[in-house]
């Protein structure tokens, strides 16, 4: 069977805030050049630096996203095309970088050229845990349906072993009974739907 890790909301929220907290009064550098491999430190020129708040972000939402208080302005240092950022401790250990852009980036600014001298701002800022918690909730409606299509084909089949076989008045209570089966099923699913997750945080 595949490896199949699911992070639940509390496990996702805990490693937010705990990833977080490395950020408090620390830095959003940008620089020019492309992002490096994890582990191999900032390369490039640093053309501006933001700092975060010292409590950089509020405690982290359900499904494990949180989104930065107020980060601080700064003025370029270096005239160059922004093509990653790092994020920074206080104590300047790099914590992550991401890609910068226009659009579709893991940082967005209305334009990558970047002046020396120009202010260099960021409105917002949001991170989120590696995995999303609704993925459970639909692997498990996906396989309910795999298990009901399995169900009904082997009723199928005694069905048409009693329709041939058993005598009518036996073929006719099986019938009945699978049917009461399925209506009883049907109800308490229906139930279930109805009553809210009180367990969910």
């Amino acid at each position: 069977m595949a490896n199949n890790p699911l992070v639940y909301d509390p496990a996702a929220i805990a490693t937010i805030n705990a990833f977080t907290a490395l950020l408090n009064s620390g830095t959003l550098k940008i620089y020019a050049g492309s992002q490096p491999v994890v582990g191999a430190g900032v390369t490039g020129t640093l053309l501006a630096t933001l700092t975060f708040s010292a409590t950089a972000f509020p405690p982290a939402m359900s499904a494990g996203t949180a989104s930065a208080n107020t980060i601080t302005s700064g003025t370029a240092v270096n005239t160059g095309t922004a093509g990653y950022f790092a994020l920074v401790s206080s104590d300047s250990v790099v914590e992550l970088t991401g890609t910068v852009g226009t659009s579709g980036c893991d940082l967005n600014l209305n334009t990558t050229s970047i002046i020396a001298g120009e202010p260099v701002s960021c409105t917002a800022f949001t991170v989120a845990g590696p995995l999303d918690p609704r993925p459970v909730t639909a692997q498990a409606s996906r396989s309910g349906r795999d298990q009901a299509i399995g169900i009904i084909a082997v009723f199928a089949v005694a069905e048409l072993y009693f329709w041939s076989s058993a005598p009518w008045w036996a073929a006719l209570g099986f019938t009945i009974l699978i049917i009461a089966v399925f209506a009883a099923v049907g109800i308490a699913d229906a139930q279930s739907r109805n009553t809210p997750d009180r367990g969910r945080p």
